[in-house]
């Protein structure tokens, strides 16, 4: 079954975008230094303006400290060798089923306290990972059903494909090729060839081996520089190869004979 890989923090998402001060700042000391300048309409662009670099502080502070805290959740959960000497982390090895679950409280409590923010979506997103592995499959279509609302392209490729794979885990066949589909027929996502593995195997595990060849069979065609062309044909081999191309009939030469 084609993965996703998890989205992780790196240490860009919790800089302080001091940018934003300081232009704000700028704003509002050029409206108090030249006060008797501003007249009309003007006064009302610039205070706009300050309001405006004010509200992305605001929201760029929001997002760190939202980003802060979701690292504590990714903190429980393991790193590898290089990012746990780093951050202090926990090694895989070492992470516990207490460990995960404190986690995913973690990251409940910063998607509540921090709804509409790009790191509440990843905390979503992280909580639906988390219960995945714990087998708590309900809990995973949930986390990442909510994680949709408001997101981009690459969060609803994740959320979806999630989706998909804890409807597998509990042998729903149909949910999971319903949830693949919705990937392979949106134009937008730049990974639909991954969707469409996905499906095609949930085809064939729900017993549906003809919509699954009609599919796969396509593959080459619709992604020819996919790297999963090889996978593709594997799958095929098992609802019996690709669907031959129908060779034109030959008219044979007539004879006439006096």
């Amino acid at each position: 079954m084609a993965t996703t890989t998890s989205t992780k923090l790196d240490k860009r998402d919790l800089k302080t975008p001091d940018e934003f001060l300081s232009r704000g700042s700028k704003v509002a000391i050029y409206i108090a230094e030249n006060a008797t300048m501003v007249i009309g309409g003007t006064l009302v662009v610039l205070l706009s303006i300050a309001a405006g670099f004010g509200w992305v502080h605001q929201q760029g502070q929001r997002e760190v400290e939202a980003s802060g805290r979701l690292f504590a959740g990714e903190k429980l959960l393991g790193a590898s060798d290089a990012t746990s000497r780093m951050f202090g982390m926990a090694m895989p090895g070492q992470v516990t089923e207490d460990d995960k679950k404190k986690a995913i409280g973690l990251f409940e409590q910063v998607a509540v306290d921090f709804p509409g923010s790009a790191a509440g979506r990843r905390a979503r997103l992280r909580a639906g990972d988390v219960h995945l592995e714990l087998g708590e499959n309900d809990a995973a279509i949930a986390s990442y059903e909510q994680a949709l609302a408001g997101a981009g392209s690459e969060e609803t490729f994740y959320a979806r494909n999630g989706i998909g794979h804890a409807f597998e885990a509990k042998k729903s066949w149909d949910d999971a090729a319903a949830s693949y589909r919705k990937l392979v027929d949106d134009e937008t996502q730049g990974m639909r060839d991954v969707a469409t593995i996905d499906l095609g195997q949930a085809l064939i595990r729900g017993g549906k081996a003809e919509e699954a060849r009609t599919l796969l069979s396509a593959f080459a065609e619709k992604f020819p520089d996919s790297s999963l062309k090889d996978t593709a044909d594997k799958e095929l081999v098992k609802v019996g190869g690709p669907i031959a191309t129908p060779t034109p009939a030959v008219e044979e030469p007539s004879i006439k004979v006096e």
